[in-house]
């Protein structure tokens, strides 16, 4: 599956990679844009759920919109 989420709090590409790797530790894969605060991740619903991995982004420090 693949979700865009907006992202807010991100500042510099040490952000974008601290999302894109709690992203990853959560069992889906990000593309990060900083300029525009959003990720589109992508995801296999049936091992990850969109809710562990915006929990994940934001036990990471983010504040999360899906």
């Amino acid at each position: 599956m693949r979700a865009t989420i907006q992202v807010a709090g991100m500042s510099c590409e040490g952000c974008a990679q601290s999302v894109a790797s709690a992203v990853a530790a959560a069992g889906g894969q990000a593309q990060v844009n900083l300029a525009t605060g959003q990720v589109i991740v992508d995801y296999d619903s049936q091992k990850v759920s969109l809710e562990s991995i915006t929990t994940a982004i934001a036990d990471a420090g983010y504040d999360v919109s899906a």
